[in-house]
This record gives C-alpha cells, sequence and structure tokens, in this order.
C-alpha cells in the first residue's frame, strides 16, 4: 500500500512539473513571444499594440515638434528585469 502512495506522489509531482513548465514562461521568453523592446530610461519592455491612421498636421502643434504626430497610441508594458520599477 505504501508502495502505491509513493508511486502515485512520485507522478503528481513529475506531472506538476511537466504541467508548471507548459504553463510558466520564463520572462525571457515571453518577452522574445511578444516582440517586445526595451524602455531604455525607465527599464522594462514595452510593445506597442495601437497607433491611430490619423495625425495632427504640424502646423497645428507647438514650434518644438519638428512634424506631424499621432492622434494616439497604446503600448503594453512589463517591468521584467525593471532597473527602477517597484
Amino acid at each position: 500500500m505504501f508502495a502505491i502512495i509513493l508511486i502515485l506522489a512520485v507522478e503528481y509531482v513529475l506531472y506538476m512539473k511537466v504541467k508548471k513548465d507548459q504553463i510558466m514562461k520564463d520572462a525571457d521568453q515571453w518577452i522574445k513571444d511578444l516582440d517586445m523592446s526595451p524602455l531604455p530610461e525607465e527599464g522594462g519592455w514595452f510593445k506597442e499594440v495601437y497607433r491611430s491612421d490619423e495625425f495632427i498636421p504640424k502646423n497645428s502643434l507647438p514650434d518644438r515638434f519638428p512634424g506631424k504626430r499621432t492622434f494616439s497610441t497604446s503600448i503594453y508594458v512589463s517591468g521584467l528585469y525593471s532597473r527602477t520599477w517597484i
């Protein structure tokens, strides 16, 4: 009886390790899979997920802008390996 319980326990531990390995990816894999880029000053990683097709013309912007600007963008940000995030 004890041997059967021990075998089942070992099989369960091995199963959970395989399951965990399938579900959990390390940070490097997520960065690669999502094709993320480093945030140079803030630390962490980002991926642009949206950019509008419309622009604000240069003549409607303050002089500090060298050209037209996109109405809006959206990024996914991750603090993986971040230097400055808490």
